[in-house]
């Protein structure tokens, strides 16, 4: 075999192994097992105000003890939302009790 077509095989053995260990990552990263699931909440009812993100109804709305960033994303999880869009008047369920303490 030359050398020519050897060098290319390699070349795209890297490249797809760089592509999958690259999508591999976002999985691994902050996945402890022992984070808490959305059913480990009591969930309250929350209207959107003009203004309102979702970071802002978290802080505003979530038990202290619940990381912002993790709020951010049971709310997401639970009212199924693929985005951060929200809208005035849309009402959201949020986080309000750990049902594991």
């Amino acid at each position: 075999m030359n050398i020519r077509y050897v060098s290319h095989y390699l070349l795209v053995f890297l490249a797809l192994a760089f592509i999958f260990s690259v999508m591999a990552l976002p999985r691994s990263i902050g996945a402890t097992g022992d984070e808490l699931q959305p059913e480990d909440y009591e969930y309250t009812e929350v209207t959107v105000n003009q203004g309102d993100t979702l970071w802002s109804i978290a802080v505003n709305s979530c038990p202290d003890s619940l990381d912002t960033s993790r709020a951010v994303v049971l709310i997401k999880e639970v009212n199924n939302l693929s985005n951060c869009v929200i809208q005035p008047g849309q009402r959201l369920f949020v986080p309000s009790e750990n049902l594991t303490d």
